[in-house]
């Protein structure tokens, strides 16, 4: 899997303590929730073949135990969930009509009346009934815990998060430097094409534009690259055009290998360089005005939203006096 350059085990391997983290919060987590259902298991009573029988009140105050309960009648089976409060005050019965047309309604009403029977219980064990009045059997079970084993998938999910938002962060980063690339790059073919036709040479004409940039208190991230590109060609005395070779890859822009392939041809072929560079100028500077204007558009689309709102809020403020008196 490979996202912007950015693979996922990669990631992995260079944030071990981050996925570290991530992996004991979670068990933390899990741990802290099976403590819970283990002390919850103290309310519940199963009889010998595991079914529950009662429920524990010895504790005293209000306690509240989740159940699922389902009843049987007539071939009919009704499960619901539901939370006993046990300890509180006593739920009144409610009217309960002798005639139900609907076996199912009639057993739902049935399950009701269990419960309410069983919070109004006022001995230290509350005892759940098998068998209703109306011949209803009741069934009561623990909910069900495997829920919690889904916490187990909150490891991979936050490994995705951090991970998604480190490759929106490469991804962001990329797009700033591809924008100071082609921002950038027309005005220094332009500086170079301008101390070309002074009578200096390609490697002079370099030097002076990496010295300028270097004065700058700051840089953006393509003058950065050229002042990199001059110091290492002083260093190790290699040609700045070879030094540019290396880094047109690493940079990976079209319109700078572009660039550099001209400067390159020219050097191998004895080209003549400035008149190659005048007609690439010209390439540059109509794209990075269109490339403005594009981004011009956008930001109109992008407030055309918040200025729709503003004009409704303006007509509400001007028409409430008016529908006020209406």
């Amino acid at each position: 899997m490979k996202f912007r350059n950015l693979k996922i085990t990669e990631y992995l391997r260079e944030n071990r303590k981050t996925v570290a983290l991530c992996f004991a919060a979670t068990c933390v987590l899990f741990v802290l929730v099976c403590i819970t259902e283990t002390g919850g298991d103290k309310v519940y009573f199963e009889d010998e073949r595991g079914n529950l029988s009662a429920l524990n009140l010895e504790a005293g105050g209000q306690q509240s135990a989740a159940l699922k309960v389902t009843g049987f009648r007539d071939g009919v089976s009704v499960s619901r969930n539901a939370v006993i409060t046990m300890g509180g005050e006593e739920n009144k019965n409610t009217d309960i009509s002798p005639d139900e047309p609907d076996t199912g309604d009639s057993i739902r009403k049935s399950l009701d009346e269990a419960i309410r029977t069983v919070e109004n219980s006022k001995g230290a064990v509350a005892e759940l009934p098998r068998v209703l009045e109306d011949g209803t059997l009741l069934l009561w079970e623990k909910p069900d815990s495997t829920g919690k084993y889904t916490i187990l998938m909150l490891f991979p999910a936050m490994v995705m998060f951090f991970y998604n938002g480190e490759k929106e962060k490469n991804a962001r980063i990329a797009r700033e430097k591809k924008d100071s690339v082609l921002k950038t790059l027309p005005s220094f073919n332009s500086q170079i094409l301008l101390l070309l036709g002074s009578g200096l040479i390609f490697e002079e004409a370099f030097g002076r534009v990496a010295d300028g940039y270097e004065a700058r208190k700051k840089r953006n991230y393509f003058e950065d690259v050229i002042v990199e590109i001059r110091k290492k060609a002083v260093e190790s005395n290699v040609s700045v055009v070879r030094i540019m070779d290396m880094r047109s890859s690493e940079i990976g822009v079209r319109e700078f290998t572009r660039v550099k392939e001209i400067i390159v041809t020219a050097r191998d072929k004895g080209n003549d360089l400035s008149e190659k560079l005048a007609d690439e100028g010209e390439i540059l500077w109509n794209r990075r005005k269109k490339a403005a204007e594009e981004k011009g558009k956008l930001a109109e689309t992008r407030l055309s939203g918040p200025l729709a709102m503003l004009l409704l809020a303006i007509i509400g403020v001007t028409a409430a006096p008016a529908m006020m008196q209406m």
